[in-house]
C-alpha cells in the first residue's frame, strides 16, 4: 500500500484516522466514502510525492489496479494483536502488584501473582514462562500463538487471578465479549441485521475497554474492529475466506527450516529452503522414492535368494 508502519500517526490502511482519534466512537470512518476519510489509490500516489500532509503515504502502492476497499483485513492478526494487548495489560497489572518496575531478577517464590499466571498457562499444556532478557536485562515473555490465545481466553478465571482489581468485573466482561466477537467472525454468511448488531457490539466493546484502560492503549486493530470490519462484511460477505492462517503456518515452518536446514548465507539459504520445499512436495505421495526390488525364491518361497542358490537345492535333484 505504500504506507508507513502501524506505529505512525495515520496508521490505518483504509482511512486517514489519526492515532488520537482511534478511541472516538462518535466519529465516522469509512473505507469507501472519501467524505468520511476513506483512502484511494490515486490519493496515496499523489500524497507520496508530498513533503507535508502525507497522511503516512511514503510510496505509491505496488499494485495500483487494486482498490483500497478490496484490501481485506486478516482475521487472524485482528485476533492476535488485540488479544496480545489484553494479555499485556493483564501482565502489566501483575507486575505492578508484585512491585516489579525495572528489576532484572524474576523469582516465582517472590513474585507470586506472576508465578500464578505462569502456572496457569503451563497447566493448559503451553510451554510459556517469564525470563530475563540478556540484552535489556528486563523481565519479558513471548507472545501467545493463536491456538494458545484461545486456550487462555476460554480457561482463565480473572476473578481468582486479580480479585483485588477494582474493575475486575469489567475486565472479565471485556475478555468474554472479545471472544464472542471473534467467534462471530468465523461464520461464512451473515444477515444485514447481524452485521448491524456486530457493528454496535464492536463500538460498545471499545467503549468498555476505555472504562478500564487509557485512550492511548487503543491500538490500530481496535480501530479496525469498530469501524471497518462491519463494512468489510457488507462488501465481501465475510472475512474468513481471506484468513492468512495458512501463510502464517508456512512462515513458521520456513523459519524453522532456515535455522535447521540452511547455511545462513543470504540467497543461498533461500535456495536451500525452496529446494527442501520442492523435495517434500514432489517426493510424496505420488512421486515417492523407488523401492528396492527383492528376489523371491521359486523353490522355497522365501526372499533374498533365487532357485539356483537355494539351500534346499534345485527341485527334482537327488541327495
Amino acid at each position: 500500500m505504500g504506507l508507513d508502519s502501524c506505529s505512525s500517526l495515520y496508521s490505518c490502511v483504509w482511512c486517514k484516522c489519526s492515532a488520537s482519534d482511534r478511541w472516538d466512537s462518535s466519529k465516522s470512518w469509512s473505507m469507501t466514502n472519501p467524505d468520511q476519510g476513506a483512502r484511494t489509490v490515486s490519493e496515496i500516489c499523489e500524497m507520496a510525492g508530498r513533503k507535508r500532509n502525507k497522511y503516512n503515504c511514503s510510496f505509491p502502492p505496488i499494485f495500483t489496479c487494486i482498490p483500497v476497499d478490496h484490501v481485506v483485513m486478516d482475521s487472524l492478526h485482528l485476533f492476535l494483536r488485540i488479544a496480545d494487548q489484553l494479555v499485556s495489560q493483564l501482565i502489566k497489572y501483575l507486575r505492578l502488584m508484585d512491585n516489579i518496575k525495572s528489576m532484572s531478577v524474576y523469582s516465582p517464590l517472590k513474585h507470586l501473582r506472576m508465578a500464578k499466571f505462569e502456572t496457569f498457562v503451563n497447566s493448559l499444556g503451553i510451554e510459556w514462562n517469564f525470563y530475563v532478557d540478556k540484552s535489556s536485562k528486563e523481565i519479558k515473555s513471548r507472545d501467545f500463538t493463536g491456538p494458545e490465545h484461545w486456550k487462555v481466553f476460554n480457561s482463565i478465571n480473572l476473578r481468582e487471578l486479580i480479585p483485588e482489581h477494582q474493575d475486575v468485573s469489567s475486565i472479565c466482561e471485556l475478555w468474554q465479549k472479545f471472544i464472542q466477537l471473534m467467534t462471530f467472525l468465523k461464520k461464512l454468511s451473515y444477515t444485514s441485521s447481524e452485521i448491524d448488531q456486530f457493528e454496535v457490539d464492536a463500538k460498545l466493546w471499545v467503549q468498555l475497554f476505555m472504562k478500564v484502560y487509557l485512550k492511548k492503549d487503543i491500538t490500530p486493530y481496535m480501530h479496525v474492529l469498530q469501524f471497518h470490519v462491519a463494512e468489510t462484511l457488507r462488501l465481501h460477505g465475510n472475512v474468513s475466506f481471506f484468513s492468512q492462517q495458512g501463510l502464517e503456518k508456512l512462515n513458521d515452518i520456513v523459519t524453522k527450516w532456515y535455522f535447521r536446514s540452511s547455511n545462513f548465507r543470504g540467497k543461498e539459504s533461500l535456495k536451500q529452503v525452496m529446494m527442501k520445499q520442492n523435495r517434500m512436495n514432489y517426493l510424496r505421495p505420488s512421486c515417492s522414492r523407488v523401492k528396492t526390488l527383492t528376489v523371491k525364491c521359486k523353490q522355497c518361497g522365501t526372499d533374498g535368494h533365487n532357485k539356483r542358490s537355494c539351500a534346499d537345492g534345485p527341485s527334482g535333484s537327488e541327495p
